[in-house]
């Protein structure tokens, strides 16, 4: 949890942006709670994250009209189970609508329980600085549907 912390401390300071060359409208913030099944156990637990992100948009990497990839980085803690970590990951953005996007990441996490995790989901924007995430995330030793609000504090509008 400290080095989350610390990470989203440099992410604000201004100092650090312009020694980095980070484009502030990049940036954000997100966070929400899912409901995360283990493999071994057949109850749900409730799971929260905290994350923060960089957006790259037109990445050029996909032929889909402004396609976009992010790097996240975010922990989560899951209730009455030890399956709390840090994880990292690509998250590729894929525009349907002017207010709907398919998303797909695959990474890594480290934590109680390390390994790959791979996702799926969609986001729609609320407004103009705000998006709300529906995805589906298979870890090492979990699953897990979340419900998450990004926040783009500094973005341009939609």
């Amino acid at each position: 949890m400290r080095q989350f912390v610390l990470i989203v401390v440099l992410l604000f300071s201004s100092t650090a942006w312009g020694e980095m060359n980070i484009n502030r409208e990049a940036v954000y913030f997100g966070g929400g709670f899912g409901s995360a099944q283990l493999n071994n156990e057949e109850d749900t637990n409730t799971q929260w994250q905290l994350f923060s992100g960089y957006r790259w948009r037109n990445a050029g990497l996909v032929s889909w009209p402004d396609a976009s990839v992010a790097l996240e980085l975010g922990i989560q803690m899951v209730n009455n189970a030890s399956q709390d970590g840090l994880w990292f990951t690509p998250v590729l953005n894929l525009p349907l609508t002017r207010s709907v996007d398919l998303l797909a990441r695959g990474g890594v996490e480290i934590g109680d329980e390390s390994g790959l995790l791979i996702g799926i989901g969609a986001a729609h924007k609320i407004e103009r600085h705000m998006a709300v995430r529906v995805e589906y995330v298979i870890r090492q030793e979990m699953r897990a549907l979340q419900l998450n609000l990004v926040y783009h504090p500094w973005a341009r509008p939609y």
